[in-house]
């Protein structure tokens, strides 16, 4: 994102719809709609960021 120029939208598509749609997947997974699979991950800062870390708790 920093180095390429491009914006926190593309950045999110690149690691996550664009992948679905190169699997044929995207009707699935790889955004948040009704219907899709979905997983929740935890972040301790920005998820962009270097300094995020997964959050560990276990309920």
């Amino acid at each position: 994102m920093k180095y390429g120029g491009l914006s926190e939208e593309n950045v999110w598509k690149m690691v996550t719809l664009n992948p679905a749609k190169l699997l044929h997947l995207d009707d699935r997974m790889g955004s948040v709609k009704v219907g899709k699979d979905a997983d929740i991950v935890l972040w301790t800062d920005h998820p962009l960021s270097v300094y995020a870390q997964v959050e560990n708790n276990h309920c």
